[in-house]
């Protein structure tokens, strides 16, 4: 009995060794696994005992139902041989046989090496569970460790990054000529106040004063801008421009600096600049800057992006349109304030505005407008409605080149444009060049040939080109009673109809193109 309560206890020393190893298991596979078969074989041992008791409690019984019936006493070795191989419960130890000593002995061994097992595995747990708490330490303090650092990067960056803007700030207000610090806020300006760029925009700066080179608006500034804005709302005709006020926060006095910076920020805009001097002894020079009138911005494939930083070179930095550069002097103003500097300064606004205005409509003519500007402006202000002319008849082969017009409509539209300023010359040859129509085929290339011819002729008879005239008026008469008689009669077009139209109405129109 004291081997089975020495089993008994290994069995519920196995049990807590498991539930130990439980508790660890995760950290410690291997031991989970050992004391998962050292809980088996405790089993095995407890199923033994158990099964070696019922044997033994019913072999009492047997023996004593025997000895009350008066039969004789079993003897010793008859019990033995009653009992199981390896059965040691009811023979005394003095009496056991050499195979019943033998399985003694190995269950002795067993229990040993269990005791060993469960000593090496308990030691095993508690080195795995110091080691398992040394890991978790560790990995905490690696976690804090980088915490620390990433708190410190962190906190750097953002050091790095708010010294940047700042001095990036510092940089813009210290060389910006714009009332706005950073760039991106000046473009996002002059999109709104354009329409997103369906009209030119039109920004004036401050006039720099050579006598007072770090003066910012004085009263005459004020008062040119004032008249100027005037000027621009007396201008004929629709609206050209989309005019910017308080722009910039002082003159241009950097110059060509200045003016470098202005086009780098407003590279995607179409915009005229006004700008200008006042030297020594009251002399006025006004300068206007214009850039992208020829729709150079939106023909692009992608946009130029607007700098981060103004007067840098890197990546980001959008190459500077080219510009168109007028200079106009003016007399000097009188120095003191009054009604007579008022009206210089009226008649200078004026013409700043009629010029500003004729290179505004090149814009609208290169992306297919018909020009209008010249026949409006005042006469009074000549040479600018020949300048209107002869620029937005340039801008008429752009929108031809462009696919906007077709190039006998263009024609056509520059020597009438000529011809309404004065200039015969030019009118005269381009009138001629706009003579060879292109023979209509189909019912809409007769329509458009009666529309030309009647914008054409006005421009003939102008210039004494009678013949020229009488012949074009008898063609387009032709073909216009032929169209007559077509649609009476609900006949379609047909290539033996044309011909016979071309015969009957002698159309001079002989080419296969436009150019004849």
């Amino acid at each position: 009995m004291g081997i089975l309560n020495f089993i008994r206890s290994l069995g519920d020393t196995a049990k807590e060794v498991a539930r130990g190893v439980a508790d660890a298991i995760g950290g410690l596979p291997k031991a989970a696994v050992d004391i998962y078969s050292a809980r088996q074989e405790t089993k095995r041992l407890e199923i033994h005992d158990r099964r070696l008791r019922d044997f033994a409690r019913d072999e009492r019984e047997h023996a004593a139902a025997a000895t009350g019936k008066g039969g004789p006493s079993p003897s010793p070795s008859s019990q033995v041989d009653l009992l199981p191989p390896h059965s040691t419960v009811t023979v005394p130890p003095n009496q056991w046989s050499e195979e019943q000593r033998e399985h003694e002995r190995r269950l002795q061994q067993e229990a040993a090496r269990l005791a060993e097992r469960h000593a090496r595995l308990t030691d095993e747990l508690a080195r795995g569970r110091i080691e398992l708490k040394a890991g978790l330490r560790r990995e905490q303090s690696d976690r804090e460790h980088h915490q620390r650092k990433d708190e410190r990067s962190h906190g750097a960056q953002v050091d790095y990054e708010l010294n940047q803007a700042l001095a990036d700030a510092a940089h813009h207000r210290e060389h910006t000529p714009f009332a706005l610090v950073y760039p991106h806020q000046v473009s996002a300006q002059i999109t709104a106040e354009t329409r997103n760029g369906t009209l030119p925009a039109l920004i004036t700066a401050p006039f720099f004063r050579a006598s007072d080179p770090h003066a910012r608006i004085d009263p005459v500034n004020a008062e040119f801008d004032s008249h100027l804005r005037e000027a621009l709302r007396e201008l004929p005709g629709p609206k050209l421009m989309a005019g910017v006020p308080g722009l910039f926060r002082r003159p241009l006095n950097r110059h060509e600096t200045d003016l470098y910076l202005i086009r780098q920020v407003l590279a995607a805009h179409p915009v005229v600049l006004v700008h200008g001097e006042i030297t020594e002894g009251w002399r006025t020079r006004v300068d206007i800057v214009a850039w992208n009138l020829y729709g150079e911005a939106s023909a692009a494939a992608t946009l130029p992006e607007v700098p981060r930083r103004l007067g840098t070179f890197d990546a980001l930095s959008p190459l500077v349109p080219a510009a168109v550069r007028l200079s106009l002097p003016f007399p000097a103003l009188p120095t003191e304030a009054g009604r007579e500097r008022h009206a210089v300064q009226a008649q200078i606004a004026t013409v700043a505005a009629g010029v500003a205005a004729v290179i505004a409509e090149w814009f609208h003519v290169a992306a297919g407008h018909d020009p209008q500007l010249h026949a409006r402006l005042d006469g009074s202000l000549d040479p600018l409605p020949r300048a209107a002319a002869l620029g937005t008849a340039a801008m008429l082969d752009v929108s031809v080149d462009r696919g906007l017009k077709a190039e006998t409509d263009a024609l056509i539209q520059q020597a009438a444009t000529y011809q309404e300023v004065g200039l015969d010359e030019p009118a005269l040859i381009t009138a001629r060049r706009a003579l060879h129509l292109p023979t209509p085929g189909t019912r809409a290339e007769r329509q458009t040939y009666l529309d030309r011819v009647r914008g054409l002729l006005p421009v003939l008879d102008s210039l004494k080109l009678g013949t020229e005239a009488a012949g074009l008026r008898a063609s387009a008469e032709g073909i216009a009673a032929e169209e007559n008689r077509r649609r009476l009669l609900g006949e379609d077009d047909s290539d033996g109809d044309d011909d016979d139209v071309r015969g009957r109405s002698g159309a001079p129109g002989r080419g296969k193109g436009e150019d004849g």
